[in-house]
């Protein structure tokens, strides 16, 4: 269910209210979603999407290869 959820979200559209989930999850066979209530008040979402755009905004980490990895030796 997490994964319809995120793409649901990737694709472009906004989870604000719980028939937004059940949308997101309809197209799943075999899922079934009943009595969802949201456990956060909108001051906490905002927050939420606050701290993951700073997140976003951080200078990423370049990664190396090790050294002499990529040759091939038969």
């Amino acid at each position: 269910i997490s994964h319809a959820i995120k793409y649901y979200v990737r694709i472009g559209y906004n989870i604000s209210e719980k028939s937004d989930i059940i949308d997101a999850a309809k197209e799943l066979s075999g899922t079934y979603l009943s009595n969802i209530q949201p456990n956060r008040t909108k001051k906490e979402v905002n927050q939420l999407d606050n701290d993951s755009e700073k997140i976003n905004n951080e200078k990423k980490v370049n990664i190396n290869t090790i050294p002499g990895i990529s040759n091939l030796f038969y």
